[in-house]
């Protein structure tokens, strides 16, 4: 047990020396080749971990956010590997997964109408002065 203990704290200690270096602009590739091993097993926790000694060593919480995606970025591929039990039906964070898969489905929705407006093309450019036209005639009326 001592094992595990010594090895995750080694771990978060890596994990917390790879953030540092995102966070003070160094070469992201040799910092990813260097803690590699840490990286590969970390946990959500270890994730929490490094982030609340990240915040309490006192590095402005500005320059945190500004680096804080490249970092989860990452540790993503790790994350999503860890095994976990999925909460049952009734249990609360089922619900919060489920309400998270409904707006996952609404954003999807946005984003597919969001690249149809940002769309430059001359049948676009055509409708909109139509529209222009048609809506100052209407409110003409």
């Amino acid at each position: 047990m001592s094992e595990y203990i010594n090895n995750r704290s080694k771990r978060v200690e890596n994990l917390f020396s790879f953030c540092i270096g995102i966070i003070n602009k160094e070469n992201g590739k040799e910092l990813i080749e260097k803690h590699q091993f840490s990286i590969d097993r970390l946990t959500p926790h270890d994730v929490i971990e490094v982030v609340d000694k990240l915040v309490k060593t006192g590095i402005n919480t500005d320059i945190i956010k500004k680096n804080i995606g490249k970092i989860l970025n990452v540790f993503y591929k790790p994350i999503t590997k860890y095994p976990w039990e999925k909460p049952e039906k009734g249990h609360f964070l089922y619900y919060l997964m489920m309400e998270n898969r409904a707006i996952e489905q609404i954003l999807d929705k946005i984003k597919v109408s969001l690249k149809l407006i940002n769309k430059k093309s001359k049948q676009n450019e055509d409708f909109i002065d139509e529209y222009k036209i048609m809506r100052t005639n209407l409110l003409r009326k």
